[in-house]
């Protein structure tokens, strides 16, 4: 904190006074060159000394001075007047030192690292500056008060190179550099008023929020901005932070009437005038929007806001930090299992700040529904899924694995991927890898769509489905569909019939749609956890190869039409269902043979219209009429079209 009070070139000042008057000249050719040297330290003062390192220099060297004219000139009268003003100059220096390092404890920004976080305040010239400006505005003169803060950089755990880049943007708006204005962007949650509020707390100031009030009447709103602005200047050095800062700064000419878009562009227009103005003058501008596209492009650029940021979602140091603060918070009377912590981070890659903080909220009442004394890995991903508020959205009719009918390796290679799923996080701390990617392909009506429905239900991971072409015409789908389920995993992804989109590329006409489905598979920043791509075709054979390769839809499970044996198990759970409980007027062999050859989808056909003209053979509806071959042999030829 000395640092506070001297540096290089006021500690040469006082030296250079000092050695000054202690030279054998003349009184007063050694005075005349105290002055020059008093007179540089005042200049030092208003270009490169804080307000308490320019006092402290000055009071010094009126020290120096008082002893010279008592010991060399037995000058008492002079003496006591240099002595009173350079005491009462450091006195007050020290005493602003005392209350600083105060605050600063307080805060705990004390001991080795606390010239380290502190930078240092605006010089006396940039506060002069600032006064002038203000009152060139009419404003109150700034003044300096203590800083007030929530927290500093250290409250958030993990982002080092964000948190780097942002303190750096910081020192360099609030120094000497002509430089200001921070402009941070990013999805809902991901903490960006905390990191403001961080960045105050790290250089020191106070950090002022201005809102953008609505009102009824036109131009209430942008004064009362403007009233909170200069409130705001008038208590330089501070922070002021714009939240939402895309009402605040609109793009001019998109209002929906000339009187609001006068008011817009006015505001807008003044705004920037203000952040021109105010620069070095130990203000720092940081605004916060979710709607990078809805800020005017002059708000922007170099010159107002200099430094624009996207927030990136929370590193795994971060993920660990911020579970390990909600955890300690919210479970008070249980356990949590070892190592859970650290899983949950890894696996949770891709959530904003907001879903991981949230989660653990939900203990208490999960402990008391359930009565658990520790809480292990999956008890977290149920709050998880109880968090979200989302279902599997599967249709109700959704059948389970033990309701489907497959060949049986069909079936065993469907069972293992379920169980890969259900437990992927055992996967992959057993060595194994859990699927990320799979191909269904296989004639049409074999069971893709309904089994990839399936296996949400049975793991209860979310379902979303979009279909192939859709995302073929419309590349920018595909980023849409990834942010809708981001914050939604487990999550599987189904895209139906998707056979444009995985096509060749040699000679795709939608290849550039199969790009950017490459891309979102592979993530940005890796493989996205607990998200399961799933795509159906019916020509694997002309697929690109890139598609196919591992570590994109790396598992592949070929659906054929099953043989006999599962079409007749279909037909009699069928029609022995209990809704039904169907008089037999047909043997199941003669059954089996008019399925004989049938996907499963068409043998669900031919059982519902052959069940159907049962039910309304005699002209009503009536259970009681028995199931006939006739009915079979109609309902199948009725599927088809001569």
């Amino acid at each position: 904190m000395m640092n506070r009070l001297f540096n290089p070139a006021s500690i040469a000042a006082v030296v250079a006074g000092a050695i000054v008057l202690s030279l054998p000249m003349d009184g007063w050719m050694k005075w005349l060159a105290f002055g020059v040297i008093l007179l540089v330290a005042a200049v030092l003062s208003a270009f490169v000394l804080s307000a308490g390192q320019a006092s402290m220099a000055i009071g010094a060297l009126m020290t120096i001075a008082a002893a010279s004219a008592w010991f060399h000139y037995k000058a008492s009268t002079e003496a006591a007047l240099f002595l009173a003003a350079g005491t009462a100059l450091m006195v007050a220096s020290v005493g602003s030192l005392f209350l600083k390092r105060r605050a600063l404890v307080a805060h705990g920004l004390s001991g080795k690292n606390m010239s380290a976080t502190q930078p240092p305040l605006p010089t006396t010239g940039e506060v002069l500056a600032a006064r002038y400006r203000a009152r060139k505005a009419g404003l109150p003169a700034p003044r300096f008060i203590t800083p007030s803060w929530e927290n500093d950089f250290r409250s958030i755990v993990g982002m080092t190179e964000f948190k780097k880049k942002l303190r750096q943007a910081g020192l360099d708006s609030v120094g000497t550099k002509d430089r200001n204005g921070i402009l941070i962007h990013g999805e809902p949650g991901d903490g960006k008023t905390s990191l403001a509020k961080a960045l105050a707390g790290d250089l020191g100031l106070e950090f002022i929020p201005i809102h953008k009030k609505m009102s009824k009447w036109v131009g209430d709103a942008p004064q009362n901005l403007f009233d909170q602005l200069n409130e705001a200047i008038a208590r330089t050095p501070c922070l002021i932070f714009f939240d939402e800062a895309d009402s605040v700064f609109p793009c001019r000419g998109d209002a929906t009437s000339s009187s609001l878009l006068t008011e817009t562009n006015s505001m807008v227009n003044r705004l920037l005038t203000y952040l021109v103005d105010y620069r070095r003058s130990g203000v720092v501008f940081v605004a916060a929007t979710n709607f990078i596209d809805a800020i005017d492009p002059a708000v922007k650029r170099a010159g107002r806001f200099d430094y624009v940021f996207e927030v990136p979602k929370p590193d795994l140091e971060a993920r660990v930090g911020l579970l390990r603060a909600s955890i300690a918070k919210n479970s008070t009377n249980v356990s949590v299992a070892d190592g859970v912590v650290d899983s949950l981070a890894k696996r949770w890659n891709g959530f904003n700040s907001a879903t991981i903080l949230s989660v653990p909220t939900q203990i208490p009442q999960f402990v008391k529904d359930h009565q658990r004394t520790q809480l292990t890995f999956d008890d977290f991903m149920e709050m998880l899924r109880r968090q979200q508020g989302m279902a599997n959205r599967v249709p109700e009719s959704t059948k389970s694995f033990a309701e489907m009918s497959y060949p049986p390796q069909q079936a065993a290679t469907i069972q293992g991927l379920i169980a890969r799923v259900r437990r992927s996080f055992e996967m992959e701390e057993s060595g194994g890898q859990a699927p990320s990617g799979v191909l269904f392909y296989g004639p049409t009506g074999t069971g893709k769509t309904e089994t990839a429905r399936m296996i949400a239900k049975e793991t209860k991971w979310a379902f979303f489905a979009v279909h192939g072409s859709d995302l073929a015409r419309d590349p920018d789908l595909i980023d849409k569909t990834i942010k809708k389920v981001q914050n939604a995993r487990p999550a599987i992804i189904f895209i139906d019939e998707a056979d444009d989109l995985l096509g060749d590329r040699s000679s795709n006409p939608y290849k550039a749609a199969t790009n950017k489905l490459l891309a979102a598979m592979d993530g940005p920043n890796g493989k996205i956890n607990d998200l399961l791509w799933i795509a159906s075709t019916n020509f694997a054979e002309v697929s690109d190869e890139a598609v196919v390769r591992s570590g994109r839809f790396t598992e592949k499970v070929r659906f054929e039409k099953p043989g006999d044996a599962p079409l007749l198990a279909m037909a009699k759970a069928f029609f022995l269902d209990p809704k039904r409980n169907a008089v037999m007027d047909v043997s199941w062999e003669e059954v089996a043979d008019v399925l004989t050859g049938s996907s499963i989808a068409d043998a669900q056909g031919i059982l519902m219209q052959a069940w159907n003209l049962t039910l309304t053979a005699k002209g009503g509806v009536d259970r009681g009429n028995p199931v006939k071959r006739e009915s079979l042999e109609i309902a199948k030829s009725q599927l088809k079209i001569n």
